[in-house]
């Protein structure tokens, strides 16, 4: 099974209330990407930043005090252009999941990989993209491999995007250094 994750792919992250305008200029190429990948037969999976009234308590909400992606409001969904794409929502709450066990595609109660494997075959192929590269991206890549360590993960460096350049590349630079195949 070949796996597809498009991290904080949102409203809010292209027009929201932490609109990037460099997220909003990837869309197109973004869109025409998922379309070739989804033709390849890569599962999409859209995982969706998720936050509540219990934001604000957070350790991410003190450090970024702009309400963003609550769950169930028009900020918090895939942008309309991938929607059409997307076989699995998956949501997070933070910066990643405590766990890749705790991930629920396929209807399953967690993200086991002995029950993949037997019920959908083994993960051969995972490729990231983000609009948050130094934060979401980097933060989901670790707790991913932290979880898989033997699956190979490929990074879409022309489909990631941060604030600003110098944040994307940092966030690049780091991931480079956690050993992720940068393409």
């Amino acid at each position: 099974m070949k796996l597809f994750f498009m991290i904080d792919m949102q409203n809010d992250f292209f027009t929201g209330n932490l609109q990037n305008e460099s997220a909003v200029n990837l869309l197109p190429k973004l869109v025409e990407t998922v379309k070739k990948y989804k033709k390849n037969g890569y599962v999409i999976c859209a995982i969706r930043d998720t936050h509540d009234e219990s934001y604000f308590g957070t350790d991410e909400g003190k450090s970024l005090p702009i309400i963003h992606c609550m769950e169930d409001t028009a900020g918090w969904e895939v942008v309309d252009e991938l929607q059409p794409f997307v076989d699995i929502y998956c949501n997070k709450k933070g910066l990643a999941y405590n766990s890749w066990r705790d991930f629920e595609p396929f209807g399953m109660l967690s993200f086991d990989i002995d029950i993949v494997n037997k019920e959908l075959g083994s993960i051969t192929d995972v490729v990231m993209c983000s609009s948050r590269t130094a934060s979401s991206l980097v933060a989901n890549y670790a707790s991913f491999k932290a979880s898989y360590p033997e699956v190979a993960v490929t990074i879409l460096k022309d489909l990631c995007v941060c604030d600003s350049d110098e944040s994307n590349e940092a966030g690049l630079t780091v991931l480079e250094a956690m050993h992720a195949a940068i393409k």
